[in-house]
C-alpha cells in the first residue's frame, strides 16, 4: 500500500462521514415533513363541521402525538444502527450508496412536506 492509497482510504473515509453527518441532519428534517404531511391528511377529517370543532380537533392532535412517539422511536433506531453500520464500515463504496440512497430519499421526503 503507498500513500497514495492510504490518502484516497483517508478521504474516502472523511466524504463517507460528512455524508453519514448529512443524513442524521436530513433525517430530523424529513421527520418534521413527514408530520406535516400526515397532518394535511388528517386535516380534512378535522373540519367535518362547526359543531364538533373541538372534537374535531384532538384527530390533528391525536394524528401528531401517533406521529411523534412513533417517528420519534423509529428515528431514534436509524439513528443508532447508521451510527453503528457506517463507522464500521467507512470507506467503502456500499456504505456511500447506502448513505447516498438515504439521502435522496430524505430529500424527497422533504420537496414533498414543503409543497405540501
Amino acid at each position: 500500500m503507498t500513500d497514495t492509497d492510504r490518502s484516497f482510504i483517508t478521504a474516502a473515509k472523511v466524504i463517507d462521514g460528512l455524508l453519514l453527518v448529512l443524513s442524521l441532519g436530513l433525517s430530523l428534517l424529513a421527520f418534521i415533513a413527514i408530520q406535516e404531511i400526515l397532518l394535511t391528511i388528517a386535516a380534512p377529517f378535522a373540519v367535518q363541521s362547526a359543531e364538533n370543532s373541538v372534537q374535531s380537533k384532538y384527530i390533528v392532535v391525536t394524528v401528531r402525538n401517533f406521529w411523534v412517539f412513533i417517528g420519534g422511536a423509529l428515528m431514534l433506531a436509524y439513528w443508532v444502527g447508521s451510527i453503528d453500520y457506517h463507522l464500521r464500515r467507512l470507506g467503502s463504496a456500499k456504505t456511500r450508496r447506502i448513505l447516498t440512497i438515504a439521502l435522496t430519499v430524505e430529500i424527497i421526503l422533504i420537496a414533498i412536506g414543503a409543497v405540501i
